[in-house]
């Protein structure tokens, strides 16, 4: 059986978003691919340590 890839979005990269982005990473077929937050401090971290993620300031991007 061929399993589908399980793309997520995570809101709000404070204390929680990146322990649940890392545990949804170390699942096989999930891959965190946006993450949303107010504060663009914390998405310009992110974009350094993890390029591939798309950011944005707005929650309602992850769904759209």
């Amino acid at each position: 059986m061929r399993m589908e890839e399980l793309r997520f979005g995570v809101i709000g990269w404070g204390y929680w978003g990146p322990k649940m982005a890392g545990n949804l990473d170390a699942l096989a077929q999930a891959t965190v691919t946006m993450v949303a937050d107010l504060e663009e401090y914390r998405l310009a971290s992110l974009k350094i340590s993890h390029p591939c993620v798309k950011t944005t300031t707005r929650a309602h991007d992850v769904f759209g």
